[in-house]
């Protein structure tokens, strides 16, 4: 059978659309590698979607996640992570070696932990353990996602930032499919 495939790379505006002929029996792993030789993208970096749907089992047949003839599929290019650079044997790193992401009521978030600091007093709660501080602070802290971790989870795991999924779930109104749908 005959599908289209898009590949939606973060790092390009237009999407790249082939064909390919494939069979039901094809496990969505074989698909991976076989976009892998038409694109040279890793199956690693790879997200593959139908019908807004992440293919999360690579040894799924075509068939059983129910492509047929004709249909598309996407492909989501997943950034990859910077390799985590070696810590001094003193211990853990501090908050202050993490990247933040500024929140529209101006306190920052830490991108790995969710520590908060606010600009007001520079007061920082990392993962709730000392919250106390934060709600001292003069800014109340950013509210907790009203939508399922796991959703948030699904959706940065196909390369968005935990905010991004958050307001892809709010345009959803809470339906994960419809919030991929969004942002791709």
């Amino acid at each position: 059978m005959r599908i289209t495939v898009s590949v939606i790379r973060p790092d390009q505006a237009d999407a790249d659309i082939f064909s390919l002929e494939v069979g039901g029996d094809m496990t969505v792993e074989l698909l991976k590698a076989i976009v892998e030789s038409e694109t040279s993208i890793p199956p690693s970096s790879q997200r593959i979607l139908y019908n807004n749907q992440l293919l999360a089992d690579d040894a799924r047949t075509l068939e059983q996640v129910g492509i047929g003839e004709g249909d598309m599929i996407g492909v989501q290019v997943t950034l990859r992570r910077p390799q985590a650079t070696p810590r001094s044997i003193g211990g853990p790193s501090s908050a202050a070696d993490e990247p933040m992401i500024k929140g529209a009521d101006g306190a920052e978030v830490g991108a790995r932990t969710g520590a908060v600091t606010h600009q007001a007093s520079g007061s920082q709660a990392a993962g709730g353990s000392n919250m106390a501080s934060a709600a001292s602070s003069s800014r109340p802290a950013p509210p907790q996602s009203r939508w399922p971790a796991d959703s948030i989870a699904k959706i940065t795991e196909l390369g968005f930032t935990r905010e991004e999924a958050m307001r892809a779930l709010d345009a959803a109104n809470g339906d994960l499919d419809g919030a991929i749908g969004f942002l791709i």
